[in-house]
């Protein structure tokens, strides 16, 4: 049981940095059209692309793999 509380804590904090990401992108402009085809591209992206990854990660060790695919 603790090992589920722990992802999902884990999970929780990963939701707000990618919400905090999300936001300081947005305001970049980075989710333009344009950016999207080389979004991994640019080295402004990465930290976001990285979270995102451990949410995945995260996602699929609760068994939450819809959500995951979803992602």
């Amino acid at each position: 049981l603790s090992f589920e509380k722990n992802f999902i804590n884990k999970l929780e904090k990963l939701n707000t940095l990618l919400e905090e990401e999300t936001k300081k992108l947005e305001n970049d402009g980075y989710f333009k059209k344009e950016y999207i085809g080389e979004f991994w591209l640019y080295l402004e992206t990465r930290p976001y692309m990285k979270i995102l990854y451990e949410k995945i990660k995260t996602l699929i060790e609760l068994g939450r793999y819809k959500e995951a695919i979803a992602e």
